[in-house]
């Protein structure tokens, strides 16, 4: 798995783990989420410890680097005065769906499609807040309840990965649909631009 061209999830007992190859496959990047109770604790041992796959990471050397994450929800800020902000500036998004970089690119399209779209400046960003704040919270909502499923340990764990294996690929996709659509206000819009 580690080889593999793809991103690897691994989920449960109040963690999961991402790994995914990086520098033309000649690397791997690792990510793991997990509480700040956990982080003080032997961790990496538990988590490798985990499956038979794992366990060969377990004598590994990680450079780890840890980073605060802001609960979901936190407040947002679109802009101040004329002058607009976009990705983590505007908005903190969790890590549980991988949207930090493309919620930042779908904020800078819909940047430009509403500052091409009005001769008024505060009035398009007016717009550019109004339709990604609601964008946005979606994703966050989607990718806290997320995060905390891919946590699930003992029964609920067992249950989750039961529903998945049962459901198939599809029931992910289907899950994820909304957040790889897009900003649903640049689709569905079909102003001319502003001369």
């Amino acid at each position: 798995a580690f080889a593999q061209p793809a991103s690897n999830l691994w989920l449960g007992q109040g963690a999961h783990l991402v790994h995914y190859p990086i520098a033309g496959g000649r690397r791997i990047n690792f990510a793991v989420t997990l509480s700040v109770r956990q982080a003080a604790s032997n961790w990496q041992a538990r988590i490798f410890r985990a499956d038979p796959m794992l366990e060969q990471l377990a004598s590994s050397q990680f450079q780890w680097t840890k980073t605060s994450l802001p609960p979901a929800g936190s407040p947002v800020c679109w802009r101040r005065g004329r002058v607009a902000l976009a990705g983590d500036a505007a908005h903190i998004m969790p890590p549980h769906l991988a949207q930090g970089a493309g919620q930042a690119l779908q904020d800078a399209a819909s940047l430009q499609y509403a500052l091409c779209h009005s001769s008024d400046i505060d009035n398009a960003l007016a717009i550019y807040a109004r339709n990604r704040t609601m964008a946005v919270s979606a994703v966050v909502r989607k990718a806290d309840i997320s995060g905390k499923v891919m946590a699930f340990g003992g029964a609920r764990g067992r249950l989750r990965n039961m529903l998945i294996s049962v459901a198939g690929p599809g029931f992910l996709q289907s899950w994820l649909a909304d957040v790889w659509a897009g900003d649903p206000h640049l689709a569905r819009s079909s102003a001319k631009p502003a001369s």
